[in-house]
């Protein structure tokens, strides 16, 4: 090995998104205010934060099944850092770090990711990792349904 310490020409440089870009949840914000009047109202003290997007939460309501706009914002910001607070309209708001769901488990198959409502994958057992339903137990030892290691 040489001690070049330039990279060679075919090397790419890359810097996950979580190591340049933060992001944060404001909680209590006006229902009626638009995701664009939010841009335009959001001010934050300290200027080396620069905003990248602004939306609105959602939440799924049980009454109608539907995905229905909640009173918080997730907020992203070109920085490894948060403000400690917002201003919008001029009413300053808390800033929480954003802190994604726990993916679903799918009984049927064992794996993670979506809901078993979409699952077309064949019944996998959680205790040994063969095709058959928990319920009808038949090996012996247990194993990982996912990987199939001990």
């Amino acid at each position: 090995m040489s001690n070049n310490k330039e990279l060679p020409n075919n090397w790419l440089i890359y810097i996950p998104n979580f190591r340049i870009l933060e992001t944060a949840v404001v909680k209590k914000v006006d229902p009626s205010l638009t995701v664009e009047d939010i841009k335009e109202g959001i001010t934050w003290p300290g200027k080396f934060f620069e905003m990248i997007n602004v939306e609105r939460l959602k939440y799924l309501s049980h009454d109608s099944n539907t995905l229905m706009y909640s009173n918080s914002m997730k907020i992203i910001f070109n920085s490894s850092l948060l403000p400690e607070y917002i201003y919008i309209w001029k009413i300053k708001l808390r800033i929480y770090p954003y802190v994604n769901r726990i993916r679903k488990y799918v009984v049927k198959c064992c794996h993670w990711g979506y809901s078993s409502n979409n699952c077309k994958e064949k019944d996998t057992c959680l205790r040994c990792g063969n095709n058959h339903s928990l319920n009808e137990r038949k090996a012996e030892r247990e194993r990982c349904a996912n990987c199939r290691k001990d």
